[in-house]
Parts: C-alpha cells; sequence; structure tokens
C-alpha cells in the first residue's frame, strides 16, 4: 500500500501517479490545512510520548529512529530493499499503532515496482532520503505525502499513517558498477597526468586531498553547516561551474543531508576549519540525470559526470 501506480498488489488498490489525484473533488478541502493539523497532532504525540531521537522534515515528515544506519541515503532514482509494516496512527492509543493495514518486503523483485523508490508513495520518497541504508526507524506520513481525502480500501481519506522499516540496501546495478568503475579509472588517470601523489581512497572510490584537518568538531548527517565550495568537472577543470558559500538560510536548513550526497561524505572527512579537494565519482554527484537550470533547462551538469570538487568547512552546528 506505499505504491504510486494504478497496479493492483494483494488485493490492494495503489495510489495514483499523481499525488493531486489523491484529493478529492471537494473545492472546499484545503489539503494545506489539514496538513498542517495532521503535523501538529504528530509532533503533540511525539512529545507526550518522549519519543527521541526525532527527524523532522519541513515537509510534515516525521521519522522516530530505532537505528541509525552507517550506509547513505536513497535517491530519487535508487532501487531499494526495505522491509515494512503499515498502519493507522492513532493518537488515542498510547504507541499510536493503529490497524495495520499492509506488510511485507519491496525490492527489485516486486511486481510492478520492481523497488523503484520514485514508483512509491511521496512519504517515502521523502523519508528515505533522509535515512542511511541499515537504519531500522517509524515513519509518520501525513496524508498529504500518501492518499490525501481519497479513501483506498483500508485507508480513511484524510488518514495519518505509521510505518515501521528496515532499510536493508540499495540495489546497486550491474550499469552503475560499470559507471563507477569508468569514473574511478577517470580520477585515476587524471590524478597521474597531473601528477597528483599524496591522496587517499575512501571505500566508496572518492580520491581526496586534505589541506587543513581542522578540529575535532565534525559533522554528521542531520547537523547544519556553513561551508565555501568550488566544483569542476574532471573534465574540464579550468571551468568553474559553481561556486560561493553555504549556510543556513529561511530558504535552506543547510544540513549536511540537503545537498548532494558528493558534498556531505566529505564533508564528514572534515573538521571546523578543515577544508581539501574531492574527486567524486558521478554515482554520488548528479548520476545518470546530471544537472539542469529549471528556468532554461541548459545542462549545468552532463548526465554521469565525475566531479572535482573543493571544500572548506567554517562552522558545524
Amino acid at each position: 500500500m506505499i505504491f504510486r501506480s494504478t497496479f493492483l498488489k494483494g488485493g490492494l488498490v495503489l495510489m495514483g501517479a499523481l499525488l493531486s489525484s489523491c484529493f478529492g473533488s471537494d473545492e472546499a478541502f484545503d489539503p494545506i490545512a489539514q496538513l498542517n493539523k495532521e503535523v501538529a497532532t504528530i509532533d503533540g504525540f511525539l512529545v507526550s510520548t518522549g519519543a527521541s531521537p526525532v527527524i523532522k522534515d519541513d515537509r510534515g515528515i516525521r521519522i522516530v529512529v530505532y537505528e541509525l544506519g552507517d550506509g547513505l541515503p536513497a535517491r530519487p532514482n535508487s532501487v531499494i530493499d526495505i522491509d515494512y509494516v503499515g498502519m493507522l496512527f492513532n493518537p488515542a492509543i498510547p504507541n499510536g499503532e493503529g490497524a495495520e493495514f499492509d506488510s511485507g518486503n519491496i525490492d527489485e523483485n516486486t511486481e510492478g515496482v520492481n523497488g523503484q523508490l520514485s514508483k512509491l508513495i511521496p512519504g517515502w520518497q521523502i523519508a528515505l532520503g533522509l535515512l542511511p541504508v541499515g537504519s531500522k526507524a517509524r515513519l509518520f506520513i501525513p496524508s498529504y505525502w500518501a492518499y490525501g481525502n481519497s479513501t483506498v480500501n483500508e485507508i480513511p481519506a484524510n488518514s495519518t499513517l505509521i510505518f515501521d522499516i528496515e532499510f536493508n540496501e540499495i540495489v546497486i546495478s550491474p550499469v552503475m558498477v560499470n559507471q563507477w568503475k569508468t569514473d574511478t579509472t577517470a580520477i585515476e588517470n587524471y590524478l597521474a597526468n597531473e601528477g597528483i601523489t599524496e591522496y587517499q581512497t575512501d571505500s566508496l572510490g572518492i580520491r581526496y586531498v586534505i589541506t587543513e584537518q581542522g578540529n575535532e568538531n565534525e559533522p554528521f548527517w542531520y547537523d547544519q553547516v556553513e561551508f565555501d565550495y568550488t566544483y569542476y568537472l574532471l573534465t574540464d577543470d579550468t571551468k568553474v561551474i559553481s561556486s560561493g558559500e553555504q549556510k543556513p538560510s529561511t530558504a535552506l536548513n543547510g544540513k549536511v543531508i540537503d545537498y548532494f550526497q558528493g558534498i556531505g561524505i566529505n564533508l564528514f572527512k572534515l573538521g571546523e576549519g578543515g577544508s581539501g579537494t574531492f574527486y567524486v565519482p558521478s554515482r554520488y554527484c548528479f548520476g545518470p540525470e546530471g544537472f539542469k537550470n529549471s528556468t532554461t533547462g541548459a545542462i549545468i551538469v552532463p548526465a554521469n559526470s565525475t566531479l572535482i570538487v573543493k571544500l572548506e568547512l567554517n562552522a558545524v552546528d
């Protein structure tokens, strides 16, 4: 019951492809007001029960972490393997667990979905972008990010949902493996051609040179950070793709997890005041989608581009 398509599984009618299709035709219904109401109820429940630690997303998703994994969070195009139990949220019950409406496993062999995160309800897409692989957690998903004010079999309209999940893995396809090999070979060739020999290599295939280590105040996914950045294409290190200073603002929380993974992974290698240069395979940058200007559609980062990323970590909150 976490799918976006109209495909049937286990006799359950699954969600339509567009979130807006889940809201009924009642013109008086205000989905944002409903969202705010549900989020307030969730937050009140979590406070009253002393739940901790809780990840709060600005869009209204709440995640109670039972065990934080040590992998990477999902990306929009990830293929995932997750065990789950879905329940209606009932704040009148001490543990909040209303009726169970679905349970099972989602992986690359799941018919009609094949583990593709993009085919699951938006609440899952948001939550799994915030949780590292290996995590065990409880997701609180307002109806806005699930089935709206439509009744779907056992799920009444405007129902907040609970999912207990175990995030087993992100499935890496042969195509992704081959691209990673291509990227890391290109990085090695670049470093050799540039005469750069004093570098380190991590388990993800990122090569890096630490200029200044910084102090012991090191960031994690949910810390707010301030940093300077510059990045280039490995294939054209004379052209700056983007540069500037990033810090928390009204438009962006500025948490490590808010940025593309190639930034987050490498900020972890630095303490406050640290700096370095990182040679990052495309999987941890913009992947096969690349990056385009949202207004003009112009390609800024081509698909499968390996990047050179320079970072200076100014502050960790």
